[in-house]
């Protein structure tokens, strides 16, 4: 190399150097997403508590009615609870499955009767399942069970009405109904 030429390197990579030395360090910057005058807000999860049984024989009652004097004909089952503070009738929804996993929204049509005028004091409902009812809701409950229940779907929520019915509801309260073969010995016992 001649020596002018490699004093004209030496001088491009000094001159290189004091530029990379002298120039600014970067400045940080900040993004959207961590943009302080976005501000920053906290939520709860909204948790909707389940009606509540009477106790005993209150809570699931039975019609039937003895044919021929042998076995018995199922007419109909009542569920009695107490709905949630804040909820009343308008919040109740009911349903039935042949396992307690698969409990079906039962028609709209089932409207619930309060137990006591409105407004309703004591918040005690009763609902019943009768003979039709049970036919859409229940395969196979000939000698065998199935499971009926309640559970609070609140009216007041400006949610579109699918939301309403699969995402805003509490735990269905649950009772297991059955018979023995031929429909003899109805059962009725609050499970959940």
């Amino acid at each position: 190399m001649k020596p002018g030429r490699s004093r004209h390197v030496a001088a491009v990579v000094l001159a290189t150097a004091v530029a990379l030395v002298a120039a600014p360090a970067p400045q940080p910057v900040e993004a959207a997403w961590q943009d302080a005058e976005s501000g920053a807000a906290t939520f709860a999860a909204l948790s909707i508590p389940k009606p509540v049984y009477l106790a005993g024989a209150s809570g699931c009652s039975i019609s039937t009615t003895s044919v021929l004097g042998v076995g018995l004909v199922i007419n109909s089952y009542t569920l009695t609870f107490t709905m949630p503070e804040g909820y009343g009738a308008a919040d109740i929804q009911v349903g039935g499955g042949n396992t307690s996993a698969t409990i079906a929204l039962a028609s709209a049509a089932v409207t619930p009767a309060a137990t006591s005028p409105t407004p309703n004091p004591t918040r005690q409902y009763s609902v019943t399942f009768n003979r039709g009812l049970l036919d859409g809701l229940l395969t196979g409950l000939l000698g065998g069970t199935g499971y009926l229940g309640v559970r609070v779907a609140p009216s007041s929520l400006s949610v579109p009405p699918l939301a309403r019915d699969t995402i805003w509801t509490s735990p269905w309260a649950i009772v297991q109904v059955g018979t023995g073969l031929l429909g003899t010995n109805p059962t009725c016992a609050v499970i959940g």
